[in-house]
């Protein structure tokens, strides 16, 4: 139990802090832009943001411990689990923004997209090596 919550926080951390960076520091001017030009199209709670981080990562933890050997286990496995978790996620993200968000360029989009890649690839590695599963765990 303790490598599992353990898991959590290391995942929680690293989502809430990769998002940080990127979607506050990096593209707080763009956003702060668009706001300007469309009052009222953001409605930023930082709080909700990380309880729903955390939230997140627990699930995506206790998914690992069930599907974690499928993948192999292993830095290895958390990164190709991190990566198809981003695919579907991605996926469901994607069509929510070509429906929804008129604003979101092409760019904007694509860099979301290559840093949530980079968020799921080390969500996945810090799963794995603080909660191993399978053949790993064992060893």
């Amino acid at each position: 139990m303790g490598r599992t919550i353990g898991a959590v926080i290391g995942v929680w951390l690293v989502r809430t802090l990769v998002n940080w960076l990127y979607y506050g520091i990096y593209m707080a001017d763009t956003f702060a832009e668009l706001g300007e030009r469309f009052p009222g199209v953001f409605r930023e709670v930082v709080p909700a943001y990380i309880v729903a981080d955390l939230l997140f990562a627990a699930v995506f933890v206790w998914l690992w411990t069930k599907v974690g050997s499928a993948f192999g286990g292993g830095a290895k496995g958390g990164a190709l689990y991190g990566v198809s978790i981003w695919l579907l996620a991605e996926a469901v993200t994607s069509i929510y923004y070509f429906y929804s968000f008129t604003y979101m360029t092409h760019a904007m989009w694509l860099s979301s997209v290559a840093v949530q890649l980079v968020v799921f690839l080390l969500m996945g590695v810090v799963a794995a090596a603080v909660r191993p599963v399978g053949a790993a765990r064992a060893a």
